[in-house]
């Protein structure tokens, strides 16, 4: 502890430097630094930061101990460390610990917020809990106090089309694209992309491709995904096209949007087109 009193380290400082030996070094590292750590600098952000450890590394009882330290000791828990654990119970497929976890952040006055929501409907398609997941969605939908986002209701299409109802899927992929935000469009359309084509919409595919197309540039992910797309929609020629406006305007080669033409062509026993693929 003497390097952090010589310099004057925050505790800010310290919980950051606990998050970086957790991800460098791993748990026993990251537990001999906070004990180290005199008691009086233990505050919510440095538990906070043990709590994150824990749960990236799958440690529920010690995740679970030490949030229970923090509710103890008076720290303030505030909704990022909720949404840690809830994530952690997600994960593991403790679905009943949940709605606890969450109630007790209403009692406490700790908004839901996207991350939280987000998990809890997760959680539903996970479990394949439709009926769940409606009245979830429908509660929060009624609650002045909350506002979904586009995630939210992806989240509510894929459970749907796990469930086949593809009407069901396609009204929720309906409303997500009327709520996102301007400086998100590049990051959702992708999403949408990948979504139509496990819908099989083709002509939806290529309509968020044009939506795609009118943000002024086309990214090497937003290539990717729109060539995955036609490949998985048996639409090879198509992908082919979009392949060669890739080419011709590409300022940085990457292979892996190539390999998606080849290893379609392989499968599909075409031997020879790969050959037409070069590198500049």
């Amino acid at each position: 502890m003497g390097e952090e009193m010589k310099y004057n380290i925050s505790v800010w400082d310290m919980a950051v430097r606990l998050d970086l030996i957790s991800k460098v070094h791993g748990v026993d590292q990251t537990e001999k630094y906070f004990n180290s750590l005199p008691e009086a600098m233990r505050n919510f952000q440095v538990y906070g930061a043990l709590l994150n450890c824990y749960a990236n590394n799958k440690c529920l009882e010690k995740a679970e101990a030490t949030i229970q330290i923090m509710r103890k000791s008076g720290l303030p828990i505030n909704a990022v460390s909720y949404n840690v654990m809830l994530n952690l119970y997600h994960h593991l497929g403790k679905h009943d610990k949940l709605d606890t976890l969450m109630q007790e952040m209403t009692d406490k006055g700790i908004k839901h917020d996207a991350f939280t929501n987000s998990i809890r409907l997760n959680a539903y398609v996970s479990s394949s809990d439709i009926e769940g997941m409606e009245k979830f969605l429908t509660r929060i939908e009624n609650d002045v106090g909350i506002t979904l986002d586009w995630h939210a209701y992806v989240i509510a299409s894929n459970a749907y089309l796990k469930a086949k109802l593809t009407e069901k899927a396609l009204q929720m992929l309906r409303i997500a694209e009327q709520l996102v935000p301007q400086g998100s469009r590049k990051h959702a359309y992708e999403v949408f992309l990948t979504v139509y084509t496990n819908l099989r919409r083709k002509d939806d595919v290529h309509r968020i491709w044009k939506l795609y197309g009118n943000l002024g540039k086309f990214f090497i992910s937003g290539y990717l995904c729109m060539i995955s797309s036609l490949v998985k929609l048996d639409d090879l020629d198509g992908a082919e096209r979009v392949l060669a406006v890739w080419e011709s305007g590409c300022s940085f080669f990457d292979a892996r949007i190539p390999n998606v033409m080849i290893s379609a062509y392989c499968r599909k026993g075409f031997v020879e087109r790969p050959k037409h693929i070069q590198r500049d």
